[in-house]
């Protein structure tokens, strides 16, 4: 990457020397950085009355009512997010969230790695409103369902063994407060589902996830440059599908700058800003909605059927963010792509592989989009599509 490309991206600073000391993750533990997690609850005064402009037998306002006594369950709240656009009070709920994590709607949003004040807002108001709960880092009673007792045993191993300074190494695994706050039960559990449940594997790719994130700060990513250009990358957080997991959209007929190192920085800084918005009791995963815009003229090319493309989204998908794609969904994929897709198919893992969903943006997707978005989100993103398409 050249000079002039490294102005445009904001990538922090690498710690310092001095701060290679033992580090504990577990909970109570000072957040690494300001501006990332969302504010508190509100009060129950406040609950209350964000519910109160709903219809009193709508599920947004019921989960309201019950988030005001804390009796929401995580399906009743994840239920509650998709019900939001029943109701006038809920759709504006849902705009200014949009609007919050768009920079295309915002002069002062940009695309970042961390939650900005109004993104902070926006998430804290729409968790109030459902009875939602943000993920902590270390409270196993909040994964999801599906998490088993075995992997619970394998967390607890492995969390110990970061904790400890085995007696052949030189310094300790967690070496400043950043490793610490990596190291979740979450995040943990992805990492040993992604080496198949074998510790000695998933430690030996989590020790070198951490090594790169003391190098590369991903928690402190930016791109400007969607600050000042609003057409150089279309990539953001539109909502929660009806698994509660978070959704992303983003174009490539509305990115103007789209070299490999763009791709992967802003897919860094929405994995990591995704992080952030998981809530208890959801999978913690994401699903990605991907337009290539084959059907439009600045759509993906031959300009972009470059190998580093594919390359850059495994590294950060495979090696440093493993679990966290639910699904692509890749729409209006060009000739061109699948070219592409036939030389780096063959490098990804055969369950990464099978995450690709191909759709065109005149099929009639209601079905897939309504089961897998419930329909105020799906209707938004088909929109979105269409819009895209053209």
């Amino acid at each position: 990457m050249g000079e002039s490309d490294t102005e445009k991206f904001s990538f922090g600073s690498a710690p310092t020397p001095d701060t290679a000391t033992a580090v504990t993750a577990r909970a109570g533990a000072e957040p690494p950085h300001a501006g990332t997690l969302a504010p508190p609850a509100a009060s129950t005064g406040a609950a209350s009355a964000s519910a109160g402009g709903a219809s009193p037998s709508s599920p947004a306002a019921a989960a309201a009512a019950a988030a005001a006594d804390g009796s929401t369950s995580a399906a009743e709240a994840i239920a509650a997010v998709a019900a939001l656009g029943d109701d006038e009070e809920g759709r504006a709920l849902l705009r200014e969230f949009r609007a919050a994590f768009s920079h295309l709607d915002d002069n002062e949003t940009y695309i970042t790695a961390q939650l900005l004040p109004r993104q902070q807002a926006a998430l804290a108001a729409l968790r109030r409103r459902c009875g939602l709960v943000a993920k902590e880092r270390w409270a196993p009673a909040q994964l999801h369902a599906s998490v088993t007792p075995q992997e619970l045993g394998l967390i607890e191993q492995m969390r110990q063994h970061l904790e400890s300074a085995p007696q052949h190494q030189q310094q300790p695994l967690l070496t400043c407060p950043e490793d610490a706050a990596y190291v979740t039960d979450l995040m943990l559990l992805r990492y040993i589902r992604a080496r198949d449940h074998h510790l000695d594997k998933a430690m030996q790719m989590f020790t070198h996830s951490l090594a790169w994130r003391r190098t590369h700060r991903p928690w402190a990513m930016s791109n400007p440059s969607t600050a000042t250009n609003k057409n150089s990358s279309d990539a953001r957080i539109v909502g929660y599908d009806t698994q509660g997991r978070v959704v992303v959209y983003s174009s490539f007929a509305k990115s103007v700058e789209r070299t490999p190192e763009h791709v992967k920085l802003n897919t860094t800084c929405l994995m990591e800003k995704a992080n952030l918005c998981v809530n208890a009791g959801s999978p913690g995963s994401v699903v990605w909605v991907n337009h290539f815009g084959g059907r439009h003229k600045n759509g993906f090319g031959w300009r972009d059927a470059n190998p580093a493309f594919a390359l850059g989204a495994i590294d950060v998908f495979s090696n440093h963010y493993p679990e966290c794609l639910a699904t692509m969904i890749i729409v209006d994929p060009p000739a061109v792509f699948f070219g592409l897709w036939k030389l780096v198919q063959p490098l990804l893992p055969e369950k990464t592989a099978k995450k690709g969903d191909f759709i065109h943006s005149n099929a009639d997707n209601s079905g897939k989009f309504n089961a897998l978005f419930g329909r105020e989100l799906a209707a938004y993103i088909t929109q979105l599509i269409l819009q895209d398409a053209r």
